[in-house]
């Protein structure tokens, strides 16, 4: 049996959750794994949570818009979640008119070049985030 490609988990406990690949190669299982474990991952949640979604190594060939991944998941539309920030897929670039915050309900989207450029957007987007620590290793691959 295949190990999963993904890891799903809180980088600064119940406040900002976060999703990373370890290659390109994503299965279907992988996306079905991803969205079992991000469910049992927010179950519990009692207050406002940001998501960092690491797509540097996903096989997409464009970004997608606030809309479309609601759409696509209903799990980005829980009602606590304000703030999901992607990192764009290494390949592609971010172009400027891909970079400002959109909103939609409750929730914002913002892609970002860089797993530190998303750790920073938070930290400025959220004051109580502006002196935590975030387990940015989360990010390293396995």
């Amino acid at each position: 049996m295949r190990a999963p490609n993904y890891k799903v988990g809180w980088i600064l406990e119940t406040k900002v959750a976060a999703l990373t690949h370890f290659h390109s190669e994503i299965t279907h299982e992988d996306m079905i794994g991803v969205f079992t474990e991000t469910q049992k991952l927010l179950m519990d949640t009692k207050g406002p949570f940001q998501i960092i979604i690491d797509n540097r190594l996903a096989p997409l060939n464009k970004l997608f818009s606030l809309e479309e991944l609601q759409n696509s998941s209903p799990l980005l539309l829980h009602p606590f979640l304000d703030h999901i920030v992607i990192v764009k897929p290494n390949h592609l670039e971010l172009r400027i008119n891909e970079t400002p915050i959109e909103k939609r309900k409750s929730t914002y989207l913002k892609n970002v070049s860089s797993i530190q450029e998303a750790l920073n957007f938070l930290r400025q987007a959220i004051p109580e985030l502006s002196q935590a620590k975030m387990d940015s290793h989360f990010f390293d691959n396995n």
